[in-house]
């Protein structure tokens, strides 16, 4: 579904047909430039789902295009790609993770033409680097103010609104006692748990019912036994399910499940990754 979702923004914003028939050379007048910082092919991602979508979007509708990871995690580094992208002829660029909502006012500025789709990427990610002391209770206000522009298209994956159907859910189908595990704590990771506790909260509230919320960070991401031990403790404390994000956080959750006996529900809040697990465990995974 999420990759029906990226082509059908990819078409509508450079205005050609979702698919194309015919076998012609390149497109003319179109090149897209598609960079990333966090890339990698190996892992399976939200940003691998759309890096995925979108090339081989480009492919069957023979598109130009250039790829490119910028050489540090840096506002600096991202706007020498961006630029290095401009002169080699990308009239169109496609930026893949919200480190990029710094980037928005510098192409906005610098190449006003360019058709730019930013994924992952919001109002506040773009704001909070425009003005200092952003609040997001002023949000509304700033997009007046800010004007974008028709040329920036924003597609954000609402991970407050993720978290919240995870932990709505969650309580509604019986369960009182819940755990949020994150890889790492990040401006991602914590919208996904603010709106994880808010889903908890309303069907709580809703049910009239008292419920537990454990809640951490990994600081790390890959499977570890710290991790695993702690989660042993809340499994053995009675948490029934778990909200996990955040690269391979799952395969904790998974192998303390696992070896818990705990067939609670694990929900995943970036990809399904059912099909990497034993087909034991699979009926017990729900992607988000």
């Amino acid at each position: 579904m999420k990759k029906i979702i990226f082509l059908s923004i990819i078409s509508l914003s450079l205005c050609l047909p979702l698919f194309s028939c015919k076998k012609q050379s390149f497109r003319k007048g179109i090149k897209v430039g598609v960079i990333s910082n966090y890339l990698d092919t190996s892992e399976v991602s939200e940003i691998k789902d759309a890096y995925d979508s979108v090339i081989s979007w480009l492919k069957k509708n023979r598109i130009e295009y250039i790829f490119r990871k910028p050489n540090g995690n840096t506002s600096e580094n991202r706007e020498t790609s961006i630029r290095i992208l401009n002169s080699s002829g990308c009239n169109y660029f496609i930026t893949l993770g919200s480190e990029f909502g710094e980037s928005i006012d510098f192409i906005k500025k610098r190449f006003p033409d360019n058709k730019t789709i930013a994924f992952d990427v919001s109002y506040d990610d773009v704001f909070y680097s425009v003005y200092e002391d952003y609040n997001p209770s002023k949000r509304e206000e700033k997009i007046k103010e800010y004007k974008l522009g028709e040329c920036i298209h924003l597609v954000d994956f609402k991970k407050e609104e993720l978290g919240f159907i995870g932990g709505y859910s969650l309580i509604k189908e019986g369960n009182s006692n819940v755990g949020f595990l994150a890889n790492k704590n990040t401006p991602e990771n914590n919208h996904y748990g603010y709106g994880f506790i808010k889903g908890v909260e309303e069907a709580s509230k809703e049910l009239n019912k008292e419920v537990n919320i454990k809640y951490a960070y990994m600081n790390s991401n890959e499977k570890n036994n710290e991790t695993i031990g702690r989660l042993d403790t809340w499994f053995g404390q009675g948490m029934e399910s778990l909200f996990v994000t955040g690269r391979n956080a799952y395969k904790n959750a998974v192998h303390s499940a696992s070896k818990n006996g705990v067939f609670g529900k694990v929900i995943i809040g970036d990809t399904n990754r059912s099909e990497e697990l034993d087909s034991g465990y699979k009926d017990n995974i729900l992607e988000i």
